[in-house]
């Protein structure tokens, strides 16, 4: 079957650590096969944006994707017709997050500066190795029930492992750039944004708390339309939501 037609070229931005993988059991038959983009790369757009017939395209942000997928509409306006967000995590400088995030101690470590967090991720990436499993089940310790049920799905998890791998391995550079850039300030590129956003949250991400869909909401102008995707956490929102706009 042939892809759906859409009147917009869809990019993704996936995320951190992340891999096109944790898209791929996702997209439904005849969806649309989004351009999948690395975290901050501006060229990567420009250049996608080059092949697009109407030069303008919706792009969707995942999880610490979203800076990425902001960062691009307030810099490329004229060229980011829509955009959507899920499970976004948001600038920590809008609130109190990080002691509700799954995430800590990799931010933690980002925010003592390169020496420790490199070392830090060189730990990680050794325990990734040695045993993926036990890894992937200590990060999603404490995480709902919606997503400890993906964990049963082999594939699901091989999609993590890859991405992990990825971010720690071959991609590390991009990885760990992408880091140290979300625990810097970046809120200031939120007031250029001029496209219409959605922001598909779980209320019970303890990856990215909810309340970072509300803290965006407050700072993004026209005001963003938030769907609160109950009962669902981190990765089980992207499995909700994902197909949704790929029918939209």
């Amino acid at each position: 079957m042939q892809p759906a037609s859409h009147t917009l070229d869809i990019i993704y931005c996936h995320g951190v650590p992340g891999s096109s993988a944790e898209i791929e059991t996702l997209i439904p038959e005849g969806g649309l096969r989004p351009h999948v983009l690395e975290p901050l790369d501006l060229d990567g757009f420009d250049a996608a944006i080059l092949k697009s017939k109407q030069n303008s395209v919706h792009i969707v942000g995942f999880s610490l994707g979203a800076m990425t997928a902001l960062r691009i509409a307030a810099l490329r306006p004229m060229n980011v017709k829509k955009m959507t967000l899920i499970a976004p995590a948001a600038p920590l400088e809008l609130g109190d997050f990080l002691p509700f995030m799954a995430g800590r101690p990799v931010f933690d470590m980002a925010l003592k500066g390169s020496i420790p967090f490199n070392m830090f991720t060189a730990l990680q990436r050794v325990g990734v190795a040695l045993a993926p499993k036990y890894i992937i089940k200590t990060m999603f310790s404490g995480s709902p029930e919606a997503d400890m049920a993906l964990l049963s799905n082999a594939t699901f998890e091989k999609a993590l492992i890859s991405g992990l791998k990825s971010s720690l391995g071959w991609d590390r550079q991009s990885y760990r750039g992408a880091v140290h850039a979300y625990v810097r300030p970046w809120a200031h590129y939120l007031k250029d944004i001029k496209c219409p956003v959605d922001i598909y949250h779980g209320s019970e991400d303890n990856w990215a708390p909810v309340e970072m869909a509300y803290a965006l909401k407050r700072k993004i102008s026209p005001e963003p339309n938030v769907i609160i995707c109950e009962k669902l956490g981190h990765y089980s929102t992207l499995q909700k939501a994902l197909p949704i706009i790929l029918h939209a």
